[in-house]
């Protein structure tokens, strides 16, 4: 952690020119009583979000730190944030939003930093965020919690699509559970931060905060969600949690072996199944439904 640099906040951005302007006007409009600096990664985006980028980076130089590809590489299964931008991290704690996602509190980063200061027993803090849907012009709070809580890796593994406990852009955590990582964390997937939130959850204790300081944007332009919604999209998505679950159930030494197999099955392996016969075999699809409607 280099001097008076106390928190990272790390930002990806894609083709989210229409959002970005507020996301970094929230980093900025943070309450502190400490330094903390931006880092934000920008994958080739073929819209004006690089000029965006290079307007707020020439108004705060010593605060922005901008690493602009040319060439995409999450299309090359490049994982961007562990080689581009970890690396850069200058402090103590890590604080993540993506581009089009932002902060609706200004004392957020205030808030989480004084708890963990406070309580070294813990990894990681959340809180609770507005999931806005972007097509249907609705908002939620994105999990039914609604009051201060910790939050375990079993309840964190029993997460299900919108049904989560936590989003990435309310976490803030320990800059050290970065530097040994297992494989599974390392590994490029089609979903977000499913495997960084086992991950920290199963280093310890995750304080829920149920304060609204965050909105989640749900089908944006160029987002994981937008880009996600087609069904071989989402073929591949589950192949891939299920082979997530089965690297974390390794790496525990099948601790939580009941718990990963009830959630593969339930959550993941029977709808897959189901989506699969009804993307590649339509009748079979219509027979396996006629079954379960038996049961």
């Amino acid at each position: 952690m280099e001097k008076g640099i106390l928190l990272t906040i790390i930002c990806i951005t894609y083709n989210q020119g229409q959002y970005i302007e507020k996301t970094i006007q929230n980093f900025l409009s943070q309450k502190t009583n400490f330094e903390y600096e931006i880092i934000i990664h920008d994958d080739a985006s073929s819209d004006e979000t690089v000029s965006i980028l290079k307007k707020y980076k020439c108004a705060y130089p010593n605060k922005i730190n901008l690493i602009l590809q040319h060439e995409n590489q999450y299309s090359k299964s490049v994982n961007f944030i562990e080689k581009f931008m970890e690396p850069l991290i200058r402090g103590k704690y890590v604080a993540f939003c993506e581009g089009d996602d932002y902060w609706c509190d200004e004392n957020k980063l205030q808030d989480q930093v004084d708890f963990l200061e406070k309580n070294p027993n813990y990894i990681a803090c959340a809180h609770q965020t507005i999931v806005k849907n972007i097509k249907a012009g609705t908002e939620k709070t994105i999990n039914f919690l609604n009051h201060d809580q910790d939050i375990t890796f079993k309840s964190q593994l029993y997460q299900v699509f919108g049904k989560a406990h936590i989003h990435s852009n309310s976490l803030v955590y320990r800059r050290f559970i970065l530097d040994k990582k297992p494989k599974f964390v390392s590994e490029t997937r089609s979903f977000g931060d499913y495997q960084l939130l086992m991950y920290i959850s199963l280093l310890g204790n995750i304080r829920f905060i149920n304060k609204i300081m965050s909105v989640y944007n749900l089908f944006s332009t160029g987002s994981w969600t937008e880009n996600s919604k087609k069904e071989e999209s989402q073929l591949r998505i589950f192949k891939e949690r299920i082979s997530l679950l089965l690297e974390v159930n390794r790496c525990t030494r099948y601790k939580y072996f009941n718990d990963i197999i009830y959630v593969i099955i339930k959550f993941h392996l029977r709808p897959f199944i189901a989506l699969y016969l009804k993307v590649r075999h339509p009748l079979g699809y219509k027979v396996l439904k006629r079954i379960l409607a038996v049961f």
